[in-house]
């Protein structure tokens, strides 16, 4: 890599000549150097002193090989670096077809004498001690056309041998013209405006720099597509190694990775997940991605499991995932459908008992005298007789013979003016010449007795017991959702900061799980214990040491609110992190 503050850099350019009219003026010239000292005095992409720059535009020969001198005298150590740049007109001289540099003063009748000789430029650049010496010929010459440069390359390549440690970069190869934009003359020359354009934004490559090595191959691949002149390079002692400019594309590419995995870890998706995987196959967070995704995957089969609720997805989900996290749950949740089901079984074998309302304060019932005749009598016991089992009839007629021994015994008293009721079970009031005489015949059937006809007792049944609704015993309350142990992503924040309380202090904490009476009760308390054990996990991965934690699991007992409404389920869902000898006070 340069050391920037001991490079020197001498910029050379010449863009008007105007001692021969037949040589074409470049204004691109003045551009290239005006950009190239711009993006080297930059930190954001090279960051040379600007003293360290030297700059000669439109000066003849003297005045150049004094800039050259004084440059080869400031890099004079082996830690130091030369850069020379050249951009203009190369000329060949039509006596013995060396090359030259051409200069304001440039003329072709004087070209030995005011072009600048390739060998002398070569003896200037190896009196220099540096370490480092690079080497950038961006030569033109106008040809039959203006804007075709007139140097070959070939040539130029053949001159500069000989430069031990020296790389040479030039923009065309053997018997192509460089060709430079002479319609837009604010804007730098093809090879130039390319080369300046990789220092500015980088390249794709995963490194901080960018080496002469990676803005040559990157070059000649432009030129290639653009139909523009292939570069060249003499490289020698891998001088093409040295890391040149900083690289912008690699940093900012680094800045919108670290953006995007931030927004990824925010929206924890799958789709986000696997965009950032595919936008960033090689980044650093790829195994964090990777093993979040699969984690998210597994919660999705989990949720879906408990959602259907049946034997067959919880096994498929064991099969699925042999270790994953909720595979103690699964077994738990197929062993409680299967006993849920033997119970549903057996309940179906054995009706429930009806249970009787408990009744307070019953008045006695009063019995109804009713007026009888001995044929009614005999009607109305013989219409029960029939209403009654074989046994019970004999009963009756037993009773009747009884009662007709005791009419005849008693027949005289029988006519008398006093009638009385005899009361009987049946409705129906006859009259009975019987004196003083009362004969209750008790109700064979209950449904047609005189107390449901005659009188219906009010009855009153205990009221239920009001439910009474707790309160929080923590701040900190974790809710979750119905029929899912996964952590929501809002409690993140909450359990962090309590982590980090119990990490400093050292306290023991108790997760005290509830879930909403929307099911059975063996179902409530298993959730509420896989509530918990969530809420464990994320702490005990937080840091917290386990041994510090409890588990209590309390299914559908101590509501909060009424289970009749959403909002009263999803407060009861929650898991109460109750810590003891809390300095906080919580």
């Amino acid at each position: 890599m340069l050391d920037y503050a001991h490079t020197t850099v001498l910029l050379i350019g010449a863009s008007s000549f105007p001692e021969d009219p037949e040589i074409n003026p470049i204004p691109n010239v003045e551009v290239n150097i005006a950009l190239f000292k711009k993006y080297l005095i930059d930190d954001k992409y090279i960051g040379i002193p600007e003293s360290n720059i030297i700059v000669s535009l439109n000066e003849n020969r003297i005045s150049i090989e004094r800039h050259l001198r004084d440059a080869t005298m400031l890099a004079n150590h082996k830690k130091h670096a030369l850069i020379v740049y050249y951009t203009g007109h190369g000329l060949l001289s039509s006596i013995d077809y060396k090359l030259f540099l051409s200069t304001a003063y440039t003329s072709r009748k004087d070209l030995e004498i005011e072009g600048f000789n390739i060998d002398d430029f070569k003896k200037y650049i190896r009196r220099s001690n540096a370490g480092t010496k690079i080497v950038i010929l961006d030569c033109c010459h106008s040809g039959a056309m203006i804007g075709i440069l007139g140097a070959k390359k070939d040539m130029i390549q053949a001159n500069l041998k000989g430069f031990e440690g020296t790389y040479v970069m030039t923009s065309a190869a053997e018997h192509e013209p460089a060709l430079f934009p002479y319609e837009f003359p604010h804007k730098p020359t093809f090879f130039t405006g390319r080369f300046l354009d990789i220092v500015e934004n980088g390249l794709d490559i995963d490194s901080d720099y960018c080496s002469l090595r990676d803005i040559f191959n990157d070059l000649q691949r432009y030129c290639k597509t653009e139909n523009l002149p292939t570069p060249q390079q003499s490289n020698y002692n891998n001088a093409d190694r040295v890391l040149f400019c900083r690289n912008n594309s690699y940093l900012n590419r680094e800045i919108k990775e670290e953006a995007d995995w931030e927004r990824t870890e925010l929206a924890d998706t799958l789709n986000a997940y696997q965009i950032f995987l595919v936008q960033y196959p090689d980044s650093a967070y790829v195994p964090i991605a990777r093993s979040r995704l699969l984690q998210l995957e597994e919660d999705r089969f989990w949720n879906l499991a408990l959602k259907k609720n049946s034997i067959s997805t919880f096994r498929n989900y064991i099969r699925a995932y042999p270790k994953g996290i909720y595979v103690d749950q699964a077994i738990e949740m197929v062993n409680l459908i299967k006993a849920e089901q033997v119970t549903s079984k057996e309940a179906e074998l054995v009706p429930e008992p009806v249970a009787a309302p408990i009744i307070e304060n019953v008045p006695e019932v009063p019995v109804q005298k009713i007026k009888t005749e001995p044929k009614e009598a005999a009607k109305m016991e013989s219409e029960v007789g029939k209403s009654t089992s074989v046994n019970v009839f004999f009963l009756i007629l037993t009773g009747c013979i009884v009662l007709g021994l005791i009419v005849l015994i008693y027949r005289p008293f029988l006519f008398s003016d006093k009638k009385e009721q005899i009361a009987i079970s049946n409705p129906v009031v006859i009259d009975s010449p019987v004196k003083d005489t009362t004969v209750i015949i008790p109700a064979i059937d209950p449904t047609n007795s005189v107390i449901d006809s005659v009188i219906k007792p009010e009855t009153k049944i205990k009221d239920p017991k009001p439910i009474v609704y707790h309160k929080y015993q923590s701040d900190y309350v974790i809710s979750f959702e119905y029929n899912s142990s996964v952590l929501k992503t809002e409690s993140y924040l909450l359990l962090d900061k309590l982590s980090s309380i119990l990490r400093e202090n050292g306290d023991d904490i108790e997760l005290r799980g509830y879930y909403s009476s929307e099911k059975t009760a063996s179902y409530a308390l298993t959730l509420s214990r896989y509530f918990a054990n969530s809420v464990k996990t994320y702490l005990v991965n937080s840091g917290v040491n386990p041994n510090k934690i409890t588990i209590k699991a309390f299914g559908e007992r101590d509501p909060v609110a009424s289970n009749e409404t959403e909002d009263g389920r999803i407060r009861n869902r929650r898991v109460e992190c109750v810590v003891k000898e809390d300095p906080y006070g919580f």
